[in-house]
This record gives structure tokens, sequence and C-alpha cells, in this order.
């Protein structure tokens, strides 16, 4: 006869306990930061990539509006200098939003970087384009919130902020 194996062969007792939580390698969220609430139909890639397109888009074109920028006009006399210029803008130029890891499906937080943003006012222009226009640039994005500030579920914190 053959030998008895041992319950070790069959069932593998040295599996280890699945890490919970960030899971993308995401930041956690922290007290007192602002950014969007965003609520997914069923793809978390989508609507990630949907909701940092037009975040770029609106910052991009706010940036444009402003007076800041130099004229197109100027013409330089170095082509390379030129090059070089917008090489330097482009190393300089950092990631404006943050995922945040929120251990909930179809439910992100993206937190905003940039402390002098108005995350309500980028929020509302988003929408009120969205009506205006009446065209639909979202396909896996239901809903947009912005959120001011985040505390802990203390009362000593609630009642800081």
């Amino acid at each position: 006869m053959a030998e008895k194996r041992s319950k070790g062969h069959f069932v593998n007792n040295n599996k280890k306990p699945r890490k919970q939580g960030n899971r993308l390698g995401l930041h956690s969220l922290r007290s007192s930061t602002k950014g969007i609430m965003v609520t997914a139909n069923f793809l978390d890639y989508g609507c990630r990539r949907e909701v940092f397109s037009i975040l770029d888009d609106y910052c991009d074109s706010k940036s444009e509006k402003s007076p800041d920028k130099t004229e197109e006009g100027a013409v330089s006399a170095d082509v390379t200098d030129d090059i070089a210029n917008e090489i330097a803008e482009l190393n300089q130029k950092k990631r404006r939003f943050e995922i945040v890891d929120t251990t909930l499906s179809n439910l992100m937080f993206i937190a905003v970087k940039d402390e002098s943003m108005d995350v309500t006012k980028l929020v509302h222009t988003i929408l009120t384009d969205l009506r205006e226009t009446k065209q639909r640039k979202t396909r896996f994005i239901q809903r947009i919130l912005p959120v001011t500030h985040t505390c802990y579920s203390s009362m000593e914190d609630i009642s800081r902020t």
C-alpha cells in the first residue's frame, strides 16, 4: 500500500493573511485634507481615468485664462532655448491631484495638493459647464462632491473644524 499523505500536503498551511487596504499603493486619508469625492458606476479604473482627465482639463483652462502667461507672438532667436524652457516647465509641473485609498468599491477620494485651489469653485465650474453645454463628458462617473475639510470622528476634532 502507498503511504498515507499528511494533511499539510493537501492544504497549504503556510498561507499568509491577505493584506487589507492600500491595495494599489495609494495614500491613506489624513485629517485636514481637502479634495473631491467621486462615485462610480462599476469600473473604478475608468472612473479614475475620467476624473483625472476632467480635472486636468479644467485646471489647465483656468490657468490659460490667467494673465501670467507670456505672449506667444514674441519669437526667440534660438530654438534650443525655447525647447529648454518648455522642458523646464514640464519638469516643474507637479501632480496637482492624488488619489486616496478608501477601501470601498465605486467610491474615490481625490486629494488636492495645491492649497490655493478652491475645490468648491472647481466642482461648480465643471458642473455648470456640463449643464450649459449639455454634452456628456463622462461615462463612469455618477457624482462629484467637493470636500473642503476632513477630520477624524471625535468630538474634539469636529468642534475644532
